[in-house]
């Protein structure tokens, strides 16, 4: 179309390709929007427009009957090195003097949340044009960002590598399981095979070895599990956390090949609950007694 002018005089184009943007979408889920997801699914249904909805709960449940209607296109969140760069440009044309491994220390604080980042440095600058490393590690340190991650953000964690797990200490890596340590040792033995360690350089021999000794932990973890339920020997959680979490995510330390997986252990233990029912249904009606 032609350009027109509005009131102000500015020139301004009218295009006719338009997109519908739904964010948040699973905040529509629940008690404060009832129907509001199977509105939306029809909405899409009918829609001669292009829809984008966006949501951080990827796994509710009302989301999943939304995926049937969509193209499922997941996001990683993105690694230190990918900010570093970003970050040191934007420093750099600010007249900002930051060292890189000052930069890490401001990431890393801010849990990778380039807008947390961008606030910080603002912040902090607002004082000097120079910051030192030893001042960006006690200032992040001070605004270190909150978070409480999910299993699956747990399980990413876990196996990753690079400036987001390079000053993790033996603590901080068995403090990972500990954010749910009844399920941690289920996402990290269903998604260790994703992953590509740094380790094996590409060596398929190497590969397996590190597997089969991640295999071995992960058993070994699953031993020390059984006495901590059937004796109630709690005191037993943190060498459970080195066996399940801590040595198979340094042995498999690497690159994730895709999305991390829900546990399959957990489905196929409830069928067989369920199938246990049932044969205990059919013996009590086919019993001579």
């Amino acid at each position: 179309m032609a350009p027109q002018r509005g009131s102000g005089g500015a020139a301004h184009s009218v295009s006719t390709k338009h997109a519908l943007i739904m964010d948040e979408v699973d905040g529509m889920a629940g008690t404060e929007d009832r129907g509001g997801i199977q509105e939306l699914i029809g909405l899409i249904k009918h829609t001669k427009i292009p829809i984008i909805c966006m949501c951080n709960d990827r796994n509710h449940p009302k989301i999943r009957s939304l995926v049937h209607y969509c193209f499922d296109l997941r996001f990683q969140r993105p690694r230190v090195e990918q900010i570093k760069g970003a970050m040191m440009s934007i420093a750099f044309k600010e007249g900002l003097r930051i060292p890189p491994p000052a930069m890490n220390e401001i990431i890393l604080g801010a849990n990778q949340d380039i807008r947390q980042v961008l606030h910080n440095l603002s912040m902090w600058c607002a004082r000097s044009k120079a910051l030192t490393y030893d001042q960006a590690k006690a200032d992040s340190h001070r605004a270190k960002k909150d978070i409480k991650l999910g299993p699956f953000d747990v399980a990413r964690k876990v196996f990753a590598t690079g400036e987001e797990t390079a000053h993790m200490s033996l603590v901080d890596k068995s403090d990972l399981f500990f954010h749910d340590y009844s399920i941690a040792p289920l996402f990290v033995q269903e998604n260790y095979l994703h992953v590509k360690p740094v380790a094996a350089g590409g060596d398929m021999k190497k590969h397996l070895m590190l597997l089969s000794r991640a295999a071995d932990s992960i058993c070994d973890g699953d031993l020390v599990d059984r006495q901590i339920r059937s004796r109630q020997n709690w005191s037993l959680l943190p060498t459970q956390a080195i066996y399940a979490s801590v040595l198979p995510g340094e042995l498999m330390r690497g690159y994730m090949t895709q999305f991390p997986t829900f546990p399959s252990w957990l489905g196929k233990h409830s069928s067989t609950g369920k199938h246990d029912r049932i044969v205990q249904d059919l013996a009590l009606h086919m019993s001579l007694r």
